[in-house]
C-alpha cells in the first residue's frame, strides 16, 4: 500500500470513527455530516472524497458493529457438522447480536438508506478484511451479501443439499424466515418489545426450525399421493 493509500484509509477511519461516536452519543437518526466532520477534525467538503453522502457513510460505520457477531459466530460454528444445526446456529448469533443493538442492525438491513452500491458490503470487507479473521471460507459469500433474503438462502443451501429443503422451495422458506425475523427485530427497533434477546432469540430460532423440519409438507412436496385419489383400485 502506497503512502497515498495509507493516508486516505487513515482519514477515512477517522470519519467512521466519529460517525461511531455519534451513533453512541446521539443515535443513528442524529448523524450528519456536519457533525461527524467537526468531530473529525476535517470540513464537511473533505468527507464528500471518501463517501457518496451520509447514508454511505452511516453504512460504513453501522457495518463496524458486525465485528463482534463474525467473531462470534466463527467461534461457535467450529463445533457444528449438522447441516440444520448449523443453519439453526448461523441465525441464533445474528438475532442475539441484532436483537442486543437493533438500531445498528435495521441500519444496515432494515432501513432506506439510499442507493448503496450492491457490493458495498465487499467494498467494506475489503477495507477491513482483519474483520473476518478465523471465518470459515464457506461463510464468506454470506457474509458479503447485504440483502438479508440473500444471506439466508446462502446460507440454505448445505440443508438443500443434506435433504432438509426441496431446492424448488429455497426461495419460500427463506422469505418466510426472514419476514420472521424481520418482525422480531422491528419490535426491538421501535420499542415495542415484551421479550428479553434471549427469549425472542429462542422463538425466532424456533419458528425457523420448525419451518425448515416441516417445509416439505408446507409446499405439498409429499411425493406420491397418500390420499389415494389417484391410486389404481385395487383388484377384485
Amino acid at each position: 500500500m502506497s503512502k497515498k493509500e495509507i493516508q486516505r484509509a487513515r482519514i477515512r477511519q477517522y470519519f467512521i470513527d466519529a460517525t461511531r461516536e455519534v451513533i453512541r452519543e446521539e443515535g443513528i437518526g442524529n448523524v450528519t455530516i456536519r457533525k461527524v466532520a467537526d468531530l473529525a477534525g476535517y470540513n464537511s467538503a473533505t468527507i464528500y472524497n471518501y463517501f457518496e453522502d451520509v447514508s454511505h457513510l452511516i453504512f460504513f460505520a453501522a457495518m463496524t458493529y458486525l465485528r463482534e457477531y463474525v467473531k462470534d459466530l466463527a467461534e461457535h460454528v467450529k463445533h457444528v457438522e449438522n447441516a440444520l444445526d448449523e443453519y439453526l446456529l448461523i441465525w441464533e448469533r445474528f438475532c442475539v447480536h441484532s436483537f442486543s443493538q437493533p438500531e445498528i442492525y435495521h441500519a444496515i438491513f432494515g432501513s432506506n438508506l439510499g442507493e448503496l452500491p450492491d457490493d458495498i458490503v465487499k467494498s467494506y470487507y475489503d477495507m477491513s478484511p482483519d474483520d473476518l479473521d478465523d471465518l470459515p471460507p464457506e461463510l464468506l459469500p454470506m457474509l458479503l451479501e447485504a440483502n438479508l433474503n440473500k444471506r439466508s438462502e446462502i446460507a440454505l443451501q448445505r440443508c438443500i443439499q443434506a435433504g432438509y429443503v426441496n431446492p424448488a422451495d429455497s426461495q419460500k422458506v427463506t422469505n418466510l424466515i426472514v419476514l420472521i425475523y424481520t418482525g422480531m427485530l422491528s419490535l426491538f427497533y421501535n420499542k415495542r418489545r415484551n421479550y428479553t434477546v434471549e427469549t425472542a432469540t429462542t422463538l425466532v430460532v424456533e419458528y425457523i426450525r420448525i419451518i425448515i423440519v416441516t417445509s416439505k409438507v408446507m409446499f405439498n412436496d409429499l411425493g406420491e399421493p397418500t390420499d389415494g385419489h389417484d391410486q389404481q383400485p385395487a383388484n377384485v
